[in-house]
């Protein structure tokens, strides 16, 4: 909850990479250490998301879940299944999606608690609404989600469905309920010392002032976001964010700017194995195509080339300053 992810995520690798070597036990000691193996695959499947790589989250929420089925803990289950659920939503995977969350829904159910139950329907439901899925049953799982997680008395899961939720009503352009979700969320937070979330939360108030036209403000406010992800060792978040900025940039009609921080992203992107989740796409896929239609073919190529040679940190530093 520090936003040290990176470091945490190398740590849960590790010891999840030496379990084969624990020994051996019976009874009931044998279900608690498959216990405690599969709620750390359960961690390493939250850390994979919550640093965008939805890829990873799928093949870590299968392993919990593999192991939660053979211990009987529908509560971790349910859990898993949630963060499946969403994981294959943001790479625009429907395969299964519908077992996934029937299997889920009722392993919640089963469990009898509202932590499980809220996390489940508050990220299907969030996920749902980012991608235009039935809105009505959407809002039905985020109010059930909400209230059974303000009853088990989970702060910061509640916290967190609030935010993925502003972030769905961005998606929605609904501006104005999603700027009251974030006030909400902001200092919650602040207090809790949640690094990631508080940067989070300012990303997406950048990202809705430059939808809403305000690019000075927008520009400013990636400035400090960008360096802060950077700090954080989030790439993905680095990623989305020059991007961001050459969609900025294009605006500004600095058509070579731009397509050399779309090189820069996409080089990034492909170092670190995560793309952009699929409503991402949308914008990303018009702008570049409007961008190189306008330019010169030999200019495009040569800024984007340029790009693509950079760091992740000399990339940053061309985003801000416009050099290496």
């Amino acid at each position: 909850r520090r936003g040290l992810e990176g470091e945490n995520r190398v740590l849960i690798e590790q010891a999840l990479a030496r379990t084969h070597t624990l020994p051996k036990l019976e009874g009931r000691a044998a279900l608690q250490q498959t216990n405690l193996i599969a709620k750390t695959w359960l961690v390493l499947a939250f850390l994979s998301f919550s640093q965008g790589d939805s890829t990873r989250a799928v093949f870590a929420t299968r392993k919990c879940a593999q192991l939660a089925r053979q211990t009987g803990d529908k509560s971790l289950l349910a859990r898993a299944l949630g963060f499946e659920y969403s994981s294959k939503m943001a790479l625009g995977d429907p395969v299964d999606v519908d077992t996934i969350l029937n299997e889920g829904l009722v392993a919640a159910r089963e469990s009898g608690e509202p932590f499980a139950n809220g996390m489940l329907l508050g990220m299907v439901g969030t996920r749902m609404m980012m991608v235009g899925q039935d809105l009505e049953t959407a809002q039905s799982y985020i109010e059930q989600g909400l209230a059974l997680l303000k009853e088990s008395d989970n702060r910061w899961g509640f916290t967190m469905i609030l935010l993925s939720m502003a972030i769905a009503l961005k998606y929605m352009h609904r501006f104005a309920e999603a700027r009251s979700n974030l006030a909400i969320c902001f200092p919650i937070f602040q207090e809790m010392g949640d690094r990631h979330r508080v940067n989070m939360v300012k990303s997406e108030l950048a990202h809705m002032e430059r939808e809403e036209g305000h690019y000075e403000t927008a520009e400013q406010m990636y400035r400090g976001t960008i360096m802060e992800w950077q700090r954080l060792g989030h790439r993905a978040a680095v990623a989305h964010q020059l991007e961001c900025l050459a969609f900025l940039a294009k605006v500004q009609e600095n058509g070579e700017h731009a397509a050399t921080l779309f090189g820069a992203a996409e080089a990034l992107r492909e170092q670190i194995e995560i793309s952009m989740t699929v409503v991402e796409r949308v914008e990303y896929d018009r702008e570049v195509a409007d961008l190189r239609a306008g330019m010169d073919k030999s200019a495009f190529e040569s800024a984007w080339t340029q790009g693509r040679a950079m760091t992740m940190d000399e990339a940053i530093g061309y985003a801000l300053h416009g050099q290496i």
